[in-house]
């Protein structure tokens, strides 16, 4: 089961919960509050044997049975319910700023921005210190410290020939009479940067093993980083306006406001209908040694933004991008060696549907490693 819809049908357990609970212990409160008031006004008209029953029941503590049960069940509930709120998708996206940039602006920066592959290696060593001090029973004690010495960084910037945008179209999920009454789209973007052939893989194979290789004798011990990053990308979460007049009603105020009423469920129903919730995969295509720009398999992935209202087509030259134009083409031993051992990497697309979000998604995940250690 997805965790979003896991977390809505908790959410609305509890809320549930909360409030069959809260209703007996109201109720409860009701009738001891009635007999009370007609305790004192008509003393003679009540049953003999009733007053003894209340009267034992608040004197001696003695509650009634259902109310104890419905006082915890009420605590435990409400308690897990705001917890549960603060790690609700819609409270990720309220906590965001509202980003003031055009959605259709916003998609062109991806779009048109440049990846980068950073590769780390940072050498250390530890070392220690102790010193004596005396407890507090006056024996003598030793505690010793250990901590971390760097001693040698080295940095090394993947290059690569050219790279291309394959994220494919943006399409706005909604139609123009849902459009009508929406004010936000909470977007989310994350990205991937992938190899498009093998030579390319087998290329940044070397990168990491040459800069291991120059640095893991260099102190006892190294730690290799690998970062993978879009310039443009400052988050992968966004909360953007698509005009200017807005609901005032939709902020972490209200949400907050609403959850500890126990009716977030409710204020959730009036966001959703406000705001437009999708996902979109941001893909970078690079190749160390052919030209993408060249590469017709690829056109059905050209980004394109259809926001109803507005269309927006995208030439090649704006997404795709030539570097470093002396390096060579591979010899065709030197390619058929690299497609024995990484064909398997190559990406496969396949265009996805999820949730009424469509987007291409890599079949291949070109997984590598974060972090690698190594002693002598």
């Amino acid at each position: 089961m997805n965790w979003h819809i896991f977390l809505t049908i908790w959410a609305w357990l509890l809320q549930i919960t909360v409030w069959i609970s809260l209703y007996i212990l109201l109720l409860y409160v009701y009738y001891v509050i009635r007999f009370a008031i007609i305790k004192s006004k008509y003393p003679s008209e009540l049953d003999a044997n009733l007053v003894p029953l209340y009267t034992n029941t608040w004197s001696e503590n003695k509650l009634d049975p259902y109310f104890r049960p419905s006082l915890i069940t009420f605590l435990i509930s409400y308690i897990l319910y705001i917890v549960t709120q603060y790690f609700t998708p819609t409270l990720k996206f309220l906590k965001l700023d509202i980003n003031d940039i055009k959605l259709d602006e916003l998609l062109q920066k991806f779009f048109t921005s440049k990846p980068d592959i950073k590769l780390d290696c940072s050498c250390y060593h530890f070392k220690g210190s102790s010193y004596s001090y005396i407890d507090a029973q006056g024996v003598r004690q030793t505690s010793y410290n250990i901590y971390r010495e760097n001693s040698h960084f080295d940095h090394f910037n993947v290059p690569y020939y050219s790279v291309r945008d394959v994220s494919g179209p943006f399409i706005l999920n909604s139609n123009m009479n849902e459009l009508n009454h929406k004010d936000f789209i909470q977007l989310e973007i994350p990205s991937e940067i992938i190899w498009a052939d093998s030579i390319s893989f087998a290329d940044y194979e070397k990168y990491k093993s040459d800069i291991i290789e120059k640095n893991k004798d260099k102190d006892l011990y190294m730690e290799f980083t690998e970062k993978r990053t879009i310039s443009a990308f400052n988050d992968n979460n966004y909360f953007i306006k698509l005009r200017d007049n807005t609901s005032k009603f939709i902020s972490r105020f209200w949400y907050y406001l609403f959850t500890y009423l126990a009716l977030a469920q409710y204020y959730k129903w009036y966001i959703n209908y406000k705001c437009i919730s999708q996902k979109f995969r941001i893909i970078k295509l690079i190749s160390t040694r052919y030209n993408l720009l060249e590469k017709n398999e690829y056109e059905g992935m050209q980004p394109k933004i259809d926001l109803i209202n507005n269309h927006i087509d995208f030439n090649i030259n704006d997404t795709a991008f030539c570097f470093n134009e002396e390096i060579e083409e591979p010899s065709p031993e030197e390619n058929q060696e690299a497609i024995n051992k990484y064909r398997l990497k190559l990406p496969r697309f396949e265009k996805v549907n999820e949730n009424g979000n469509s987007y291409f998604r890599n079949l291949n995940e070109q997984k590598y490693i974060k972090i690698l250690n190594f002693s002598k």
